[in-house]
């Protein structure tokens, strides 16, 4: 149970410092930022079950790297869910369009007019020259060594799966 305790308290601590952090100013890199702010969250927990009076202590280096792996997934989980909270996905913004319509429903050909690719494409296309995955040139895009890297490992996983390549 105190494995359990200090894991989500690590992880406590890191939403806590992501809160003060982007309160304070947003980071142009927020994933790396993410990851950047466990580390201290991390630090600080293990060194708090490491010198914890007994017995509120975790007693030997396995429970500790417990812990400590624990957090560790906990806080991969959120930052990966978090990308998908923070730049709302084009069926999000779609989805928020037609409940705001209520009752009364989006007609077709506006729906098509407002969900143009400025609303839909645009932001996708920031997002991926914000984190370093593509670079625009002029008037084209081209994935970065990272951005490659990514797609390929994506489209390994989807061949894996037996999906295709579309979204």
């Amino acid at each position: 149970m105190k494995i359990l305790a200090y894991g989500l308290g690590i992880t406590a601590a890191g939403f806590l410092g992501q809160v003060l952090v982007w309160r304070l100013r947003m980071p142009l890199r927020q994933t790396r930022a993410m990851g950047i702010l466990f580390i201290p969250a991390l630090a600080l927990g293990l060194a708090v079950a490491w010198k914890a009076p007994p017995p509120w202590n975790l007693e030997n280096p396995f429970a500790m790297a417990h812990a400590g792996l624990f957090a560790a997934a906990f806080w991969a989980a959120w930052v990966i869910s978090y990308s998908a909270l923070e730049a709302q996905s084009p069926t999000l913004v779609m989805a928020e369009r037609i409940a705001g319509a209520a009752e009364e429903g989006v007609d077709q050909e506006d729906f098509f007019r407002e969900m143009d690719d400025e609303l839909l494409v645009l932001p996708r296309l920031e997002d991926l020259v914000r984190d370093n995955l593509a670079e625009r040139r002029g008037n084209v895009y081209v994935l970065t060594r990272k951005g490659r890297a990514l797609a390929g490992l994506m489209a390994a996983w989807r061949k894996l799966l037996g999906a295709g390549m579309g979204g």
